[in-house]
């Protein structure tokens, strides 16, 4: 069992870019709605629940052509998709404090001076503005794969 001096300092909201009222308000809109993906079938929610803790309580995601939330989800009617995209649905707490410059495993988005706007993105990924943080550059990659 952890103690209370074992426990990460907690984050505060001044370690965080201040939102825009608009965009924040854009921002969950979306998170709950499939608009986003290619079918119009699954939102960032399918896998990053809230009631999951923002996560999706699975070892590997499995988001297109299922029903249901976390553990339940299953093929509906056969529409399992023709392939898969492996991916984690990683819990979200926290991830667009500015403390974190690195986003996924291999740190394949991370905040760099060099390439435009300041961060580094995968090579068949660009950027076409200025995001606040890394956290922010890595949510176009699902849109995009």
């Amino acid at each position: 069992m952890a103690t209370a001096s074992e426990r990460p300092n907690r984050v505060m909201p001044s370690k965080f870019p201040t939102p825009y009222t608009e965009i924040f308000a854009l921002g969950s809109q979306l998170f709950f709605d499939p608009v986003l993906s290619g079918n119009d079938n699954i939102a960032c929610a399918t896998c990053h629940h809230p009631a999951l803790r923002s996560g999706d309580a699975m070892s590997l995601s499995i988001g297109y052509g299922r029903l249901g939330l976390g553990r339940l989800r299953e093929v509906v009617n056969g529409n399992a998709p023709k392939a898969c995209i492996s991916r984690n649905a990683l819990a979200l707490f926290n991830l667009g404090a500015w403390e974190f410059s690195v986003m996924f495993h291999d740190g394949r988005v991370h905040l760099n001076r060099e390439p435009m706007y300041g961060v580094a993105m995968p090579d068949d990924r660009t950027l076409e503005r200025t995001v606040p943080t890394a956290f922010a550059a890595q949510n176009i990659l699902p849109i995009l794969s």
